[in-house]
C-alpha cells in the first residue's frame, strides 16, 4: 500500500472540515479577546476605585473566575443558563465563558502594571506639570523601554 497516496486522499477529504474548524476557532478567539478586553477594562476601573463597596465584589469575582477551571465555567454557562430561561448557542456559551475568565486575569495583569509605577515617578511627572492621563501614559511607555 502506498501510504503517501492514502494520506493525500484522507487529507483531501478532511481539509474542508479542518478549515471550518479553524474558522470557528479563530472567530471564538477573536470575539472572546475583544469581549475580555472591554470587560477587563470596566472591571479594572471598579477594582481601582477607592470605595470598598465597589472593590469587594470585583475581588470576589476575580478570585472565583481565576480559581475555577474554564471547562467548569463553560459547563455552568451552557447548562445553567437554560435553567434560568436563557438559551444561548454553543458559540455564545464558549465565547462568554472564555471572556469572563480572561477578563479576570486581565484585570490583575493591568492592575499589577499600574501598581508597578513607583511613587517617585508619579511625583516627578506631577512636578513638571503633566496631566494625570499623560503622566500615566508617559511613565508606562518609559518603563517598557
Amino acid at each position: 500500500m502506498d501510504y503517501a497516496a492514502q494520506t493525500a486522499v484522507l487529507l483531501k477529504g478532511l481539509f474542508p472540515k479542518l478549515l471550518e474548524g479553524f474558522t470557528v476557532t479563530l472567530s471564538v478567539a477573536l470575539t472572546s479577546m475583544a469581549l475580555a478586553l472591554v470587560l477587563g477594562l470596566l472591571l479594572l476601573a471598579l477594582r481601582m476605585a477607592k470605595s470598598r463597596l465597589l472593590t469587594v465584589p470585583v475581588k470576589g469575582y476575580i478570585e472565583l473566575m481565576r480559581n475555577t477551571p474554564l471547562l467548569l465555567q463553560i459547563y455552568l454557562i451552557y447548562f445553567g443558563l437554560p435553567l434560568l430561561g436563557f438559551f444561548p448557542s454553543e458559540f455564545v456559551c464558549g465565547v462568554v465563558g472564555i471572556a469572563l475568565q480572561h477578563a479576570a486575569f486581565l484585570v490583575e495583569i493591568l492592575r499589577g502594571g499600574i501598581g508597578s509605577i513607583s511613587q517617585r515617578q508619579r511625583e516627578a511627572a506631577r512636578a513638571i506639570g503633566m496631566r494625570r492621563s499623560r503622566r500615566s501614559l508617559r511613565n508606562h511607555c518609559r518603563r517598557q523601554s
